[in-house]
Formats: C-alpha cells, structure tokens, sequence
C-alpha cells in the first residue's frame, strides 16, 4: 500500500465505527418492535388453555399468529428501508469528503445521483438476496418455527404457560429482554476537511468486538424449548440482518461514488479486520486489489462475491481504494506520510495484511484461530492462509486439507 491509499483505508476504518454505532442504533429500533411482537404473541396464546384446543381453533389460533409476526416484520423491514436510505447519501457524500480531502480536489468529488443512491437500498445483494427478501424469509421462518413449537406442546398436553416458555424461554417475563443489547462503542473523530493529509492521522484503537459474537465456524445456539426461546433466536437473526444491511449498503454506496469519480481512482482494496473474530474467507482477501469497474481480482484469484460487508452475513470488512498518486494527477504535492490501521492489538502498520497479522502472533493464538490441525501445518510451512480455503472459496476441512498435503 502506498502512503495515501494507507491514510484513505484509514479513514475508512475509522468511520466503519461510526458506521457500527449506526447499526446498533437501527438494531435497538429493530428489537423493540420484535419486543412488541413477542407481547402480542404472547397475549394471543394466553386467550386460552391450548391443550384443550381442537383442530379448527389452534389453526385459527395458528392464523392469527401468523398475521400478527407478518405484520411486525413488514413494520421492521419498513424501519430498515428508511434508516438505510437516509445512510446512503451520508456514506456518498462521507466517501466524496475523503477524496477531496485526500486529493485536493477544490471543486469536490462528484456524487452519484439521489435517485440512484436510494435504488442501491433496494438492489444490494447479501449473500446473493435483497433485504427485503432476508425481512420475508425471516418472517416465515419465525412463522414456521413458532407453530411447530405450539402444535408440539399442544400435542404433549402442555400448559399455556409451558408453551409460551417455548415461545419466549424459562424466563418469559421476556418480551423486553428481546431489546436487550451490548453498550456502543465511543464516536470516533471525522476527518477533518481543512486538514493535510500530509501525516498520518488520529490512530484509532482496535474496532469494539460484539460481546455476543462467536469464532468464524462456530454453529449457532441450538433452541431448546423452555430454554432459549424461538423468539430469542428471531432476535438474534435480525440483529444479524440489520448489521450486515447497513455494511452492504454502505459499500455499494462507496463503490458507486469510487465509480463516479473514476478519473481519480486506480482500484478497489478490500480491508479485513485484523482479529481473531475474521473469517477464512475475508482474511485470505485483505489489502486485495479489483478492478473499478467490475471487480475483477488483480494479480489473485479470489473473486469478489458480493464484496465486503456483503460475502457473508456479519461481515465487517471495509471497502477502500487505491487513488491515483499526486503526480499523476498532475498535482504539486508532496505525498503523505505513512499510516496505521486497526488491530486487536493496537494500531499496527497499514501496510500489514492479515498474512503479516497472522505472522505477528504467537503459536497459541494461530492454533486457536485455525484449529490445532491446520495450525500445524500452517507452522510447518505446508500450507498457506490461500490453501486453507480450494478456488471457488469454499472453507477445507482437516482432513480434505490433509488429504491434499499426504506425503
């Protein structure tokens, strides 16, 4: 990376938690309305004693729960649509402020149109679906879900009150804890416009980690009846929805601004988290180069597959650019100095990939983060961070690893 693709990753970095502070706002929103759900579901099931029903009125029953969870996914799926067509213009006019800033551009970058910034909200694909369709999947999968835990416990002889444990979980005084969530992380400085990128700027600290997230590969909780609660997993895959709806929008909204000022820029670089919680498949694409115009991989074979903030759902990956340099664009300056980026560690060199990053740790670390097997391997100098995934991306187990390896 050279100096001043290093101070716009940066800044880049920098105002992902911004961006991080915007989804647990939009996530809170989400979880009170997913809260008033759980109390109207709750209500309804409480009109009488379940195990007593007959066929006819448990459908009915059935029916109306099903209305009332499509009706509070469509008010959340609403909620969604509106905070994330008010980011889009932030996020383009945000990526315009860095170029100037970073270019000297006196007349300001160029902005894609409104109308196609609000179009991006609807068309930004997660893992090959629009949001919209992640909002309707998720409503018929709670749908789907709640039922079959009402028609066990009614099959079982249970108690209105048991059958709402499974609904709810043991501690079903539970609508609120629905809207329970981890404490923001602090606001992060905005670049400053008048300020020279002539240095590096204010190194932030390590990007805040969700207390509730799990190691890349971990399975998901399973429900258990009485235990968790179908709902608390509903919550749990909405949380997951909005945050990866805000970060997939917001780097189509940079990359259509990257586009519309084409005549600045060389290409796209994808930034990874530089922590244990980032994923094979996003590790083995940081500081990794595509093209403007369609993302075609530079001097590697990873393809780009929905990019960062949308190759898989909870992606923090972060997308950059490498601008065209102060000479080439025929301006008389200096260019800057070098700059950090993030890391669980502290500011590190913006210069290290996750490769470096992965090198920098000790053996414990590496054998946490890849499994004892592959770390193994990884430390005999057998396989590389690339060969732990084959060429499409898909993940490599142990053994398909060591079947490959086999001396």
């Amino acid at each position: 990376m050279g100096a001043l693709e290093e101070w716009i990753a940066e800044m880049f970095l920098v105002h992902s938690l911004n961006l991080l502070r915007f989804s647990s706002g939009a996530q809170e929103k989400i979880l009170l309305l997913m809260a008033a759900m759980s109390k109207e579901l709750t209500a309804k099931l409480n009109e009488g004693e379940i195990s007593t029903y007959g066929k006819q009125r448990l459908g009915a029953l059935l029916r109306e729960s099903n209305a009332v969870i499509s009706s509070h996914y469509t008010g959340m799926q609403a909620e969604m649509t509106r905070n994330l067509t008010g980011m889009v213009r932030i996020e383009a006019d945000y990526t315009a402020k860095v170029l100037r800033q970073a270019l000297k551009i006196e007349l300001g970058a160029k902005l894609p149109p409104a109308t196609y910034l609000e179009k991006l909200v609807g068309d930004t694909l997660i893992k090959g679906a629009s949001s919209a369709d992640w909002w309707k999947r998720q409503a018929l999968d709670t749908q789907f879900r709640f039922a079959s835990q009402v028609r066990l416990g009614a099959a079982q002889g249970e108690t209105t009150s048991q059958i709402v444990s499974r609904v709810l979980g043991k501690s079903a005084k539970a609508a609120d804890s629905l809207s329970n969530k981890p404490a923001l992380p602090v606001t992060p400085p905005m670049p400053d416009s008048k300020a020279p990128p002539a240095g590096p700027a204010t190194k932030p600290g390590a990007p805040p980690v969700d207390p509730n997230a799990k190691p890349p590969g971990t399975a998901p909780d399973p429900v258990a009846p009485g235990e968790q609660g179908i709902l608390k997993t509903s919550a749990a895959n909405a949380r997951a929805l909005v945050h990866s709806s805000v970060q997939a929008v917001a780097n189509a909204a940079r990359l259509a601004s990257f586009q519309q000022n084409s005549d600045l820029i060389e290409c796209l670089v994808w930034l990874s988290t530089l922590d244990s919680h980032t994923c094979l498949l996003c590790a083995m694409r940081d500081l990794h180069e595509y093209s403007l115009d369609d993302q075609e991989p530079i001097n590697h074979t990873h393809e780009w597959a929905g990019g960062p903030g949308a190759i898989h759902f909870s992606c923090r990956c972060v997308l950059s650019t490498r601008t065209k340099s102060f000479k080439d664009l025929g301006i008389e300056l200096d260019e800057p100095g070098d700059s950090t980026r993030p890391s669980d560690g502290g500011p590190v060199s913006g210069k290290m990939n996750f490769k470096d990053f992965l090198a920098s740790k000790d053996k414990a670390w590496r054998a946490e983060y890849l499994g004892p097997g592959r770390a193994e391997m990884y430390e005999a100098g057998k396989i590389t961070l690339n060969d732990l995934m084959n060429l499409k991306g898909r993940k490599l187990t142990l053994e398909e690893l060591q079947a490959k390896y086999a001396r």
